[in-house]
């Protein structure tokens, strides 16, 4: 039930993209990596739960998680994998890598091992963190509801 920290920075396509511009829709923020084998399990029914409900207002935001590996690779290094995973998995929402320092997108979440995933109400605050599948899709739906 609170403010959820900001989500600001340049998407994959380098377009900027702020989280606040979301406000008063659902958001799913959703933790992943390109070297993450769960993350591509789970991209499939982040599919089907966007098309259910984008109309209604539903948008996923990503955060990738590349460059906070243990070896500190730089962003160009990353890039193509990012992007590779990105088109593969045909990502249709906006994702923004999360980087080292300032740019801690997932340490500001709290989060410390992926998958994983914060859930943001059309009240702008967050409704639920660390949603298994089963869970995903009913708690969506009924916070498309209010």
């Amino acid at each position: 039930g609170i403010p959820p920290p900001p989500i600001r920075g340049l998407d994959l396509d380098g377009k900027p993209f702020d989280l606040a511009g979301t406000k008063g829709k659902v958001v799913l923020v959703v933790f992943w990596a390109s070297w993450c084998l769960p993350n591509a399990v789970e991209v499939e029914w982040l599919q089907q739960v966007y098309n259910a409900h984008h109309d209604q207002g539903l948008e996923i935001v990503g955060v990738n998680l590349d460059l906070l590996q243990a070896e500190k690779p730089t962003l160009d290094a990353l890039m193509p994998n990012i992007r590779r995973f990105a088109l593969d998995y045909n990502l249709r929402w906006p994702n923004v890598i999360s980087q080292p320092g300032d740019g801690d997108i997932a340490a500001a979440y709290g989060v410390t091992e992926i998958p994983a995933n914060a859930l943001i109400g059309r009240d702008g605050k967050i409704a639920a963190i660390d949603l298994p599948r089963k869970s995903l899709a009913p708690t969506i739906a009924r916070l498309m509801a209010q």
